[in-house]
């Protein structure tokens, strides 16, 4: 925890690369294969703000989730409270995640309510290789990661709020803005991704992203917005 403490404090990372983090880091030891963050919208539908290991078409999925629906996502920021669903879980109780079963044979998924004021305003889901740990102690400590979460939300919401007081658009990530650079050049997804290193899946998830915050639909206007924000830096 300490190390994620530290990461907090001294990267103020995006919520994108927070969630990477927790997973491929945090509870690597674990067997921690997938994250994401998903917030309740006022209609009470789940929209993905974060997400690392899930390919684009999954997290697409997640819009079409109400918080009434069976589901262990929607349990757990229901009640508040953790919810383990383990395959033998899937078949049995949660039946509407069936028939993507062969995502998660032989695997277990954990969802963290995220709390403010004691209110439900998310989740934080984590999918794990087999089983999860039987120490007491893991629960809570997933709880703290629920917390560490709220805090990188607020700090993001500070940096944006001053982007927008100062005339200038949403912050992007480091990774986004080299994206976005690249698109301004004419590159296309398969270039991006070798030369970033990246799949042509991650491309295209933080494509849209950068279209969202930006208020863009293309590429042509997000290459515009590019020019723009480059000749105010200067």
């Amino acid at each position: 925890m300490s190390q994620l403490n530290e990461y907090l404090e001294i990267k103020r990372p995006s919520l994108d690369d927070l969630i990477h983090f927790v997973a491929a880091r945090t509870l690597q030891s674990w067997s921690a294969e997938r994250a994401f963050i998903a917030l309740i919208d006022r209609d009470g539908v789940f929209r993905e703000i974060a997400y690392f290991g899930f390919q684009f078409e999954n997290s697409a999925g997640w819009t079409e989730i109400n918080i009434m629906d069976r589901v262990p996502m929607a349990d757990a920021a229901r009640s508040g409270s953790i919810v383990i669903a383990n395959e033998e879980h899937i078949t049995e109780v949660y039946k509407d995640l069936v028939d993507r079963r062969s995502s998660r044979i032989g695997r277990s998924i954990i969802d963290v309510p995220i709390l403010k004021g004691g209110v439900p305003i998310g989740v934080m889901g984590i999918v794990f290789a087999g089983e999860i740990p039987a120490d007491e102690s893991f629960l809570p400590f997933l709880r703290s990661l629920a917390s560490c979460v709220v805090f990188a939300m607020d700090d993001s919401r500070r940096k944006i709020s001053t982007k927008r007081t100062g005339g200038r658009p949403v912050e992007l990530t480091e990774r986004q803005q080299k994206i976005l650079e690249m698109m301004a050049q004419g590159l296309t997804n398969a270039v991006m991704a070798r030369h970033l290193g990246f799949s042509e899946s991650l491309i295209r998830q933080e494509t849209v992203k950068i279209y969202r915050n930006l208020n863009v639909s293309n590429r042509h206007e997000a290459s515009e917005k590019f020019a723009l924000l480059s000749h105010d830096s200067k």
